[in-house]
């Protein structure tokens, strides 16, 4: 094989298999209606257009000073992954046609995050209700749980698991995080509610 002919199976290769891959990752969110914005976290806002890089803008220059700069630059596929989230529930329980791509783009944005970014706890949480939303409940536990290990009074994560344990009448692992998440003095009256819930249950 001559070295043009290898050159041009490469640059096949690449545009099959990686192009792909990268626009996968990405979504659509350039393409985002402004009613679905309005569901979403002001900081995807900026990154919806072209100009979302733009440090000339205020409104960039606020959202790289709140997240890092580093953190902000990717964080437009956290926003895909969330505007997915919202168009996987519209859809209720039919195909999820879009969850495939928020957990690539929530792991695409937890991979360029820094150490310590203060939404990686919630990415390890949407990330438990998206497969919670496939079906998935055993690796959507696995994530809620991480995210109480990346904030240990961060009261949603406990609320999940243990409304799971409760369905699924696993009274005494309920407990365990009602105590685990009293300890960490977070959701004092939702803890009391669950527990109520449980004594009725019992």
């Amino acid at each position: 094989m001559s070295i043009i002919k290898k050159a041009m199976f490469f640059l096949f290769f690449i545009t099959v298999t990686i192009a792909p891959m990268v626009s996968h990752a990405i979504g659509n969110f350039n393409n985002m209606s402004a009613q679905e914005l309005k569901k979403l976290p002001p900081y995807c806002a900026p990154k919806s257009t072209a100009s979302g890089n733009n440090k000339a803008l205020p409104e960039v220059r606020k959202w790289m000073a709140v997240l890092g700069v580093e953190n902000y630059y990717h964080i437009h596929h956290y926003c895909d992954a969330l505007d997915e989230i919202n168009k996987a529930r519209a859809m209720g329980v039919g195909e999820k046609i879009n969850l495939k791509q928020a957990i690539s783009n929530i792991e695409y944005s937890e991979m360029r995050s820094t150490k310590g970014f203060a939404l990686l706890p919630e990415m390890a949480l949407k990330k438990g209700d998206i497969y919670k939303l496939k079906g998935d409940m055993s690796q959507a536990l696995v994530e809620w749980l991480r995210s109480i290990s990346l904030k240990a009074d961060y009261l949603s994560p406990y609320l999940r698991v243990i409304d799971y344990y409760i369905s699924v009448d696993e009274f005494s692992k309920a407990e365990k995080y009602i105590s685990k998440a009293r300890d960490n003095n977070v959701g004092a009256k939702q803890l009391l509610r669950r527990e109520k819930k449980i004594r009725i249950k019992k």
